[in-house]
């Protein structure tokens, strides 16, 4: 199965997850994360949505208008003529679906993700095992250090001031690839998160002051 590897940007938008078991609760904790509003349809929901007050459940058993108005929908019942019957209507209203263990039946599946921060590593094995992605994300989780989340944040707190006040791209491209070097995680990692921003800032004025001194000339 191949898939393109992307991002979806659901922050604010409805998603609905039908199904009210562990894995189901799964699906809604990332979607959550993900800030998306979601909402969940079951009869019997299990003790794995204690923790997830900000779902909006619906006890009910399953019809297609509950999916109104959802970017996206997961299938995530333990039936799979339930979950087929999910896809289907899902499809026939042009929303996105991801139907549970099966690949045939999905627009879109879920990798495994590690996140430290803004920073998201996903793995997938394009359906075949996610087994195996959980695995890889272990992994990858120990290599990547927690300071790569605050490096995100400062690289966000600059980026649009540096594309505006540093007009030359390859000036630009060297501030950035600067900040994003070993040397300055290190920085991150002994001095803090506070100090580095400072530095970053005071490159970052460096940087602006050359180029308006270049533009002037």
């Amino acid at each position: 199965m191949k898939v393109l590897p992307i991002g979806l940007v659901i922050e604010g938008k409805l998603c609905v997850v039908v199904g009210s078991g562990s894995v189901a609760a799964r699906k809604a904790a990332a979607l959550l994360e993900a800030g998306a509003r979601v909402r969940v349809v079951g009869k019997r929901f299990s003790a794995d949505f204690a923790e997830l007050d900000a779902v909006e459940r619906v006890r009910a058993a399953y019809h297609k208008r509950y999916l109104d108005g959802a970017r996206l929908v997961v299938a995530a019942t333990s039936e799979s003529a339930a979950n087929r019957l999910v896809a289907r209507d899902a499809r026939a209203a042009g929303i996105l679906v991801n139907a549970v263990d099966m690949p045939d039946e999905c627009d879109l599946i879920f990798p495994a993700v590690t996140r430290k921060g803004d920073v998201s590593v996903a793995i997938s094995t394009g359906g075949a095992s996610p087994t195996l992605a959980r695995r890889l994300k272990e992994r990858i989780e120990t290599s990547i250090e927690d300071a790569y989340g605050d490096l995100a944040a400062i690289l966000k707190a600059v980026r649009q001031r540096a594309i505006e006040g540093i007009p030359d791209k390859h000036r630009r491209r060297a501030f950035f690839e600067k900040l994003a070097g070993d040397d300055f995680l290190e920085m991150i990692t002994r001095e803090g998160r506070g100090k580095a921003l400072d530095v970053a800032e005071e490159l970052l004025e460096e940087e602006m002051s050359q180029s308006r001194k270049v533009s002037l000339k």
